[in-house]
């Protein structure tokens, strides 16, 4: 009786042993969980005190007098996606959204007409936190009509800007029938709103996901600050972005191995040794699709460019023996690169190839950065030797060029949800490299933004696009993909893999 009683109360001893080892061992496993996820916090970066650093590739060119971006022509990449980081427009282009467009200043748009187009205004506010007002908003789109703006096509037409306070609406009216590209150009960095302050080069107040805080020229830095009333910023975006000027070459080689940045957009010609250098010191990359076209376009002062004759000869050198290319770029006879809204698939061009060509001696003008790539230049001279032409290569980083010069090298990237975005810019006139051409494709213009019919457009920009290549207005030869470095502590998920824009508002 007694053994029984015994094992018995061993019996509960065991059971109340076991349960409260249970329960301590679940407690134990409870604290260390909580501090893992201290630990983290405490290690993780705090985004509001945390700023995101970032090398900036055009900044060295700025100084007391020079702005820091002239929103009206954007001449570099660079520029251009800071200015889209700086203002917000009617619409922006989204891959989340079904549209292909998100909401800016307006959170709906339809198509009135054929000659109108009607926009739902959102109650937003400037960065200072003043409320933005659909005059304002007027004002800024009668602006467009008259601006030198290189991607401007459709809003030349405008005719009147008509303004329904009680339903907070906006009515563009134009002068001709306008299709749904409209929309798209309504999402470029040169239609965002700008404040009046924008336009005296003063950016402590914008529409964009970020304004300008401080610059400091001596160190060569500028700070911007997150603009929380922006309807594109997320909680997740950085609240501050140091963009840092480059002051010489050195200093952007010694960049990720000296000095910790978070993102660095490499400029073109990424073939080249000192980029390979950056890439190997860079903790992480990302690479896009092959976006980046190099192409020959024809000095309009040069009368050797009159004769297409001469300007075919120049494209099958190319074509007929093609140059011999640095390793990550590739041949590439069209404007549009593959992916690309306007590219032409399996398109060829058909040259008649002479017995003998009449020698002509030429002159074309290369970046500086090609200077000592002496395989791509004795390729280059080669297969224009093939054809006749007797080749002298000059180098120099401007975009402008005395009138011997026949023809020089370009780089452009353009925007892959809609091409006439690009051409506008090609052709722009004064600042495009294809503008002296413009005429020539004026009709073509009118047709792409009048045709109602969404086929019968990509059609006619289809045939722009064979214009172009058939004609020699420009001649393609190559094109390599963007790729951008960055820390090992950011993600870049958000950021369309076709084109890299460097929104720093979706950085992660």
């Amino acid at each position: 009786m007694q053994i029984v009683r015994a094992n018995y109360f061993q019996h509960i001893f065991m059971k109340i042993f076991m349960y409260t080892k249970k329960k301590i061992f679940i407690i134990f496993i409870y604290f260390v969980l909580i501090a893992f996820v201290l630990i983290g916090v405490m290690s993780s970066p705090n985004k509001s005190d945390t700023e995101l650093r970032v090398l900036f590739s055009r900044l060295y060119r700025l100084g007391k007098d020079t702005p820091i971006i002239d929103p009206f022509n954007t001449e570099t990449v660079d520029e251009y996606y800071l200015l889209e980081n700086l203002t917000v427009g009617l619409v922006r282009d989204s891959s989340d959204d079904l549209r292909g467009y998100e909401p800016g200043l307006a959170e709906k748009w339809w198509q009135v007409n054929p000659t109108a187009w009607s926009f739902k205004i959102q109650n937003l506010k400037w960065s200072d936190g003043q409320p933005i007002t659909l005059n304002q908003i007027k004002e800024n789109l009668l602006r467009l009509k008259t601006s030198n703006g290189r991607h401007i096509l459709y809003m030349r037409a405008l005719k009147d800007i008509y303004i329904n306070y009680e339903l907070n609406e906006i009515l563009l009216q134009f002068s001709e029938p306008v299709n749904s590209g409209l929309i798209h150009e309504l999402s470029l960095a040169d239609s965002g709103l700008l404040h009046t302050n924008n336009l005296k080069s003063d950016w402590n107040i914008t529409s964009g996901p970020y304004a300008v805080s401080n610059i400091d020229l001596v160190s060569g830095q500028i700070m911007l600050k997150l603009n929380e009333h922006c309807p594109l910023t997320r909680k997740a975006s950085y609240k501050k972005i140091k963009l840092f000027f480059p002051q010489d070459a050195s200093e952007i080689l010694r960049s990720f191995s000296e000095f910790p940045f978070d993102i660095h957009a490499l400029p073109p010609y990424k073939f080249r040794e000192k980029p390979q250098i950056l890439i190997k010191n860079a903790p992480r990359s990302k690479l896009s699709t092959a976006n980046l076209i190099y192409f020959f376009a024809f000095n309009p002062d040069n009368i050797q460019k009159n004769s297409i004759s001469t300007r075919i000869r120049f494209a099958s050198a190319f074509r007929e023996f093609p140059i011999i290319l640095p390793e990550g770029i590739k041949s590439n006879n069209q404007m549009l690169p593959f992916g690309y809204a306007g590219h032409l698939s399996d398109f060829t061009i058909k040259i008649k190839r002479l017995v003998s060509y009449p020698e002509i001696n030429i002159k074309i003008l290369l970046p500086a950065a090609l200077k000592e790539t002496t395989l791509l230049l004795d390729s280059i001279r080669s297969s224009l030797k093939m054809v006749g032409f007797a080749t002298e290569i000059t180098f120099n980083d401007s975009q402008k060029f005395d009138s011997t010069v026949f023809a020089q090298l370009y780089n452009f990237k353009g925007n892959q949800r809609e091409s006439l975005g690009s051409w506008a810019f090609l052709f722009s006139e004064g600042n495009g490299p294809l503008s002296f051409f413009r005429p020539q494709v004026e009709l073509l213009f009118k047709q792409v933004t009048a045709v109602q019919d969404e086929n019968a457009r990509k059609n006619t920009l289809l045939e722009l696009h064979i214009k172009v290549l058939e004609e020699v207005f420009a001649v393609p030869i190559a094109v390599e993909p963007s790729i951008v470095l960055h820390s090992e502590r950011i993600k870049l998920n958000r950021w369309n893999l076709f084109d890299l824009r460097t929104r720093y508002y979706e950085v992660e």
